[in-house]
């Protein structure tokens, strides 16, 4: 990979990774090629400036919002205004090395260097080696979480039968810039994913001091949510059994103020894994970045939601308030309620409507007004899958999961035509990939 090569032979350079201010903040003086002490990569992994971020074009060309032309013409880069108009075949056409693909393999790179590291390491009693264990699963997690993000954003769909036939993604296993990495097909893709996260839960501990950091629910949570993309339910709803075993507090909207810019904080109860959405180029502050009148309605008076997600502009003009992130930038980690819904989802499509039910109740309760919540009963269970898909859509707006969803088949209404400036574009592509960048080809 020339760009991944490129990239990081600057970094090794440097010592540092361009990112927040500089990679190995809690060890400023060293670079990566000195980190070879469990404290020393210990303070790579807990970078949330490196690890805690995800690619954020997927919700630049999924549904959840619409841009009046001036809106459009804000966005500025081509990339931005080509991803809104779903127009990925020249969306990296000016860019480089855009941070949708190179974040990310940064981020796994790290990965490979820490358990290259953590290998060589002898522990010299039994505090080493357990922390020896968690920095191990830690990194496994945090390859898992990089490379699933990149196989939403640059491959097809993943399909039984089909994927062993289907383009993956290169697949760095070693920290080694000098020899770039094969293209794999889809299915040892979405292998290497599993692996990964699979054998993290031998490693990761059942609680963690913040939760920038992975615990073993965190990886049932992940393991749900990759799962679900693949549509294999079984397995998604055996995970996310498995997480909320562990871990199943919800937010009270009740208990949150509403008067706040961004009413939902930072860190809170229901978050089990933290991880936000890079910026792209002020999308995220946009007040022309709109919410569809349609969808804004489909929230009853009394689900909070409807207050707490959106502001009302006196334009009339609607915007997305209600990120877990705490302020404007997009939340993309794992919550308790989003394992609801994948759980509520599987079970509908597995045929067990009721359970289906009686998860969707479990979130809702929690959403709406206090004395005013009506529990869903099981009148037409041909409905259920319906009634799962549309509270996921109105649940887990801008969280990077909404380009999947419409991928995987799971968003029947999904709008994609978009209009500027009079021009109708039409997506109707069938693989919902971004390309590999440019440059990634020419030097292969």
């Amino acid at each position: 990979m020339k760009i991944y090569k490129n990239i990081l032979l600057t970094i090794l350079a440097a010592g540092v990774l361009i990112g927040c201010e500089s990679f190995l903040e809690a060890i400023p003086n060293k670079g990566i090629s000195s980190a070879d002490t469990l404290q020393d990569l210990e303070a790579i992994l807990n970078n949330v400036g490196v690890f805690n971020l995800t690619p954020g074009i997927q919700n630049l060309s999924s549904d959840d919002y619409y841009l009046t032309d001036a809106g459009w013409v804000s966005l500025g880069r081509n990339m931005t205004q080509k991803a809104y108009t779903r127009e990925l075949e020249n969306v990296f056409e000016d860019e480089v090395f855009p941070s949708a693909w190179t974040w990310p393999y940064e981020q796994v790179f790290y990965a490979n260097v820490c358990l290259e590291r953590l290998n060589e390491i002898v522990p010299a009693n039994e505090a080493q080696t357990q922390k020896k264990k968690q920095l191990t699963g830690w990194a496994k997690f945090a390859r898992a979480f990089s490379i699933y993000h990149l196989v939403q954003t640059f491959a097809e769909q993943y399909r039984q039968g089909e994927a062993s036939s289907l383009q993956g993604l290169p697949l760095p296993k070693v920290p080694d810039v000098n020899n770039p990495a094969e293209v794999v097909s889809l299915e040892e893709t979405y292998n290497f994913i599993l692996s990964d996260l699979l054998e993290a839960l031998r490693d990761l501990p059942s609680s963690v001091k913040y939760k920038s950091q992975p615990n073993i629910t965190s990886a049932h949570a992940l393991l749900a949510r990759v799962y679900l993309s693949m549509n294999e339910f079984s397995l998604a709803a055996k995970h996310s059994t498995e997480a909320l075993g562990m871990y199943d507090n919800l937010l009270d909207f009740n208990n949150l103020e509403s008067s706040a810019m961004f009413p939902i904080p930072l860190i809170n109860d229901e978050v089990i894994y933290h991880a936000l959405s890079l910026s792209t180029g002020g999308f995220e502050r946009n007040q022309e970045v709109r919410i569809d009148s349609v969808l804004y309605q489909s929230y009853v008076e009394n689900d909070l939601r409807k207050q707490l997600y959106f502001i009302i502009r006196p334009t009339g003009a609607i915007n997305f308030r209600g990120s877990f992130s705490g302020n404007a930038e997009f939340f993309s980690g794992l919550t308790v309620g989003e394992l609801y819904l994948i759980r509520a989802e599987c079970r509908a499509r597995l045929g067990d409507a009721e359970g289906a039910i009686e998860d969707l109740n479990r979130l809702l309760s929690s959403r709406f007004a206090a004395g005013e919540f009506e529990p869903i009963f099981l009148e037409d269970e041909a409905n259920t899958l319906e009634l799962v898909l549309e509270e996921r859509r109105k649940e887990l707006l801008f969280r990077g999961m909404r380009w999947s969803d419409i991928k995987r088949g799971a968003a029947s209404n999904a709008k994609l035509v978009r209009e500027v400036h009079g021009e109708i574009f039409r997506f109707e592509s069938p693989y919902y990939a971004f390309p590999f960048p440019v440059e990634e080809f020419l030097h292969r």
